[in-house]
């Protein structure tokens, strides 16, 4: 799977989320300045605006919620898989865990930012399916280009 990573950086603490192809069906790459997985076929739509919206959202939620420990310096790594209706909406499946850092308060933290960041923007005009579904990952105080995939 390609990845694409970039980190943003604040108070030492590191977002970055995860970047790769669907192998179902591939899409352009993305100029959106972090990476996101969208795990469904998109059909040649470009997400790329929805995408940065989606992006700042749950970016600002999350540097909210951040936990006093990865102020302090704990790492870890956490993915979470989440779907997005037509509307904007959260799917009725909510967000999981899909990666866990093995440390409860920032997987909670990047499941309440997802949960917290919703409603989004609509899905483009362009996309005919009902919803997608993405994957987005959550890195605490590590590089992304050195965290390992799932």
């Amino acid at each position: 799977m390609l990845r694409f990573l970039i980190a943003i950086a604040l108070l030492g603490v590191s977002c970055g989320c995860l970047w790769g192809q669907s192998v179902e069906s591939p899409r352009p790459r993305s100029k959106v300045g972090y990476g996101l997985q969208i795990l469904t076929p998109t059909n040649g739509v470009d997400f790329t605006q929805f995408e940065k919206h989606l992006l700042a959202a749950v970016k600002a939620k999350w540097f909210a919620k951040m936990p006093e420990s990865a102020m302090m310096g704990e790492k870890g790594m956490v993915v979470v898989r989440f779907g997005i209706q037509k509307d904007g909406t959260l799917t009725s499946q909510p967000p999981i865990v899909e990666n866990p850092s093995k440390i409860k308060e920032l997987d909670t933290a990047a499941i309440d930012a997802v949960r917290s960041a919703a409603p989004f923007d609509h899905l483009p005009d362009a996309f005919d399916g009902p919803s997608i579904e993405l994957r987005l990952g959550f890195f605490y105080n590590i590089r992304p280009d050195h965290a390992p995939l799932p």
